[in-house]
């Protein structure tokens, strides 16, 4: 099975949103999907948000043949040096020259939510995180074969029902015809597994001994409402197809891939070359300007020698 099987296969094909239970595995394959990511280096060094995208990224390469991996800080200076909204956690590829980018996030669910309540936070988050990708995209032109949003849920007493993914599944289904390669990877950590801190989840419920009448009832309830401002009016129009597509306007076609000093030769190069078509430039110029010259100059002597001719 080649690498391309691998992360399909991990990425399923059910109807509904598969949420996996994460179990603690021994031996090479670990120690293996460990070594591809030596260091995550992140923008955010909080050690559970840390640990979240490292254990994240270990399953999404779990299997997959990697030639090559990129961290977040290595993308945001090689697009530009500016952190974009959407910045992947990180992108591997494999030896077919397939990209995989991968968007972490920890989703804010509590225990005393309902299954209602638990679809629309991660039906929400899931969008929050398409929209931005979505702009990272479409600013450095790239498009993986998957782009993975692999959410981490909070480990529930009574576990999770399987209808609170569906919202999200059919986001994703609706998607899929227009040509975004959006996945969504719904994990549960194991228990030895630390990527929640203790009151992780407690300023966007109301419900924690806080009603919406508290000061801090009210803070929170505030936050909350802010983030639900994104919507599915907010996804692109753009035909991600066109991502794909070279501009044919463009003298130099950019490579994401390039190191700064290639950039920078292919730019000498090109400035050394319009230097030299200024300097031919000038020297014809200065060639005619020399012959009109030595003609005229001839045309001046004849007329001085006839002058005296006739004087004679």
């Amino acid at each position: 099975m080649d690498s391309a099987s691998k992360v399909s296969e991990s990425l399923g094909s059910e109807a509904t949103l598969k949420i996996e239970m994460r179990h603690v595995l021994g031996g090479s394959c670990a120690a293996d999907a460990a070594s591809k990511f030596k260091t995550v280096e992140t923008l955010n060094d909080d050690p559970h948000n840390v640990r979240a995208e490292e254990l994240a990224l270990e399953e999404c390469m779990r299997g997959v043949k990697v030639r090559r991996t990129w961290t977040e800080k290595s993308l945001v200076m090689n697009f530009g040096g500016v952190m974009a909204p959407g910045t992947p956690d990180g992108m591997f590829e494999d030896w077919n020259g397939d990209l995989t980018c991968v968007q972490v996030v920890r989703v804010p669910i509590s225990q005393t939510m309902d299954a209602q309540e638990m679809g629309e936070v991660l039906y929400q988050t899931v969008l929050t995180k398409i929209v931005k990708s979505q702009k990272w995209m479409i600013a450095t032109r790239t498009k993986p074969r998957y782009f993975i949003i692999f959410c981490w849920l909070p480990r529930l007493q009574e576990g999770y029902p399987e209808i609170s993914g569906e919202r999200t599944q059919a986001l994703l289904d609706w998607l899929k015809p227009q040509g975004w390669p959006f996945y969504v990877r719904a994990m549960v950590p194991d228990r030895g597994d630390q990527l929640f801190p203790a009151k992780f989840a407690f300023n966007l419920t109301c419900q924690e001994g806080h009603d919406d009448n508290s000061q801090q009832g009210h803070r929170a309830s505030k936050l909350y409402k802010r983030n639900q401002k994104i919507s599915e009016a907010d996804l692109s129009t753009v035909d991600p197809c066109s991502l794909d597509d070279d501009d044919e306007e463009d003298d130099m076609i950019w490579d994401i891939f390039e190191s700064d000093s290639e950039v920078h030769a292919a730019m000498s190069e090109d400035t050394e070359s319009t230097n030299e078509g200024i300097c031919k430039e000038h020297e014809e110029d200065e060639l005619s300007t020399v012959g009109s010259f030595s003609l005229d100059h001839a045309d001046d002597e004849d007329n001085a020698e006839r002058h005296v001719r006739g004087r004679r």
